[in-house]
């Protein structure tokens, strides 16, 4: 039961976090075509080690989301041995806010709601925390909160 009304808070937040006046948001410059999109490659820490690659795509920005940014996560997990399954596959729609940068990077946080694919699909609401070091470099980590096992992943991300 806790796992679930972790699930619904965090639900609950991406849906009225957008509409509050939060201050401090970055405005950033939306390309359209494959700018917006980015490889990802990195590791399922918690609760076994697995090796993970994606993508995410960075959807057009829409007004009403007050500087956080929608993003389109698809993840594939090799080796989770999680109940039986060795590949899981956590997709999620995001939103994400970008913070004011400093001289070495710009952090971001957000969180998103989807499904972990992969034997009976699962609920999947996902916290996000990440540093952009560079135009085209990020490292992020992601909690996925699930119905069953919660899940840690860290990631670096290339940018198209």
């Amino acid at each position: 039961m806790h796992r679930f009304k972790a699930c619904w808070t965090l639900l609950a937040a991406l849906v009225l976090l957008p509409g509050a006046a939060l201050a401090g948001g970055v405005q950033r410059e939306q390309v359209p075509g494959f700018s917006n999109i980015s490889l990802r490659g990195g590791v399922m820490a918690s609760p076994r080690g697995a090796a993970l690659v994606g993508f995410d795509y960075q959807l057009p920005a829409m007004e009403s989301l007050q500087g956080f940014e929608p993003r389109f996560d698809l993840d594939i997990i090799l080796k989770a041995n999680l109940g039986g399954i060795n590949t899981l596959v956590p997709a999620t729609l995001s939103l994400i806010k970008y913070v004011p940068a400093t001289e070495a990077y710009t952090p971001y946080w957000g969180g998103g709601v989807g499904a972990v694919l992969g034997g009976s699909a699962k609920f999947d609401a996902k916290l996000i925390l990440g540093f952009e070091l560079s135009r085209t470099l990020a490292v992020e980590a992601n909690y996925h909160l699930t119905t069953e096992k919660n899940l840690l992943t860290a990631a670096a991300r290339l940018k198209f």
